[in-house]
């Protein structure tokens, strides 16, 4: 009887080691962005045509560009995962673009209120687009902002007449191509007469899984 009831214990005590081998918890709850650059562009459309310094389109690009040049030389937090967890082999890149200034009195402002609280649960979303370089990518992000292409086209369409997009875009590089997760929330008319976009990028860590090879006793 008494060796029956060891047999037992010693069943289940390895069986929840190897449960805890494979069931880690999720990981992916522990997240930390740290903010990297933060600056206003304007959204002139004389200087976003010629591309000129100060524009949404050449910052954005010239933003991206350092993004992806500092990714490797980004500090990691070390002091973010628990022990069954740890931290990716690069961060990712968060990339918002809000306007600076936003209208309150105007003629559609219950409008675009309402789609405020709509899409903040639920953001417009442009998940898993794939490009072969960063240049496709900021190319993708320009019609985007612009109303051109598919899915600039379907924005303007979803968030329209006087709201305001404001766009938060995760980016990835596995190597070979760059993945995007853009999700866009319709809010409140932007201030034309301030004419200027908040745009910034920041480092994103996000803990993942770490198997347990090994039982300790």
């Amino acid at each position: 009887m008494r060796l029956s009831f060891l047999i037992l214990l010693m069943s289940i005590i390895l069986s929840s080691k190897l449960s805890f081998a494979t069931d880690i918890g999720n990981c992916s709850n522990y997240v930390r962005d740290v903010l990297v650059e933060s600056k206003l562009a304007t959204a002139s459309l004389y200087a976003n045509l010629r591309n000129k310094s100060g524009s949404i389109s050449f910052e954005t690009k010239q933003m991206l560009d350092r993004a992806e040049d500092n990714i490797q030389s980004a500090i990691k937090p070390q002091d973010l995962c628990p022990s069954n967890c740890k931290l990716p082999s690069e961060p990712l890149v968060i990339f918002k673009s809000t306007p600076n200034k936003y209208l309150v009195d105007y003629d559609q402002s219950s409008k675009c209120n309402a789609m405020l609280v709509d899409t903040t649960k639920n953001p417009i979303a442009y998940n898993h687009r794939v490009f072969d370089s960063l240049k496709s990518l900021e190319d993708w992000f320009g019609d985007l902002l612009q109303g051109k292409g598919s899915d600039g086209k379907d924005l303007y369409n979803k968030c329209d007449g006087q709201c305001s997009p404001q766009y938060t875009c995760n980016i990835s590089n596995n190597g070979n191509n760059f993945t995007l997760d853009a999700k866009v929330v319709c809010g409140p008319a932007r201030d034309r007469d301030d004419n200027q976009y908040k745009i910034s990028y920041s480092y994103r860590s996000v803990c993942q899984k770490q198997m347990v090879s090994h039982l300790d006793y």
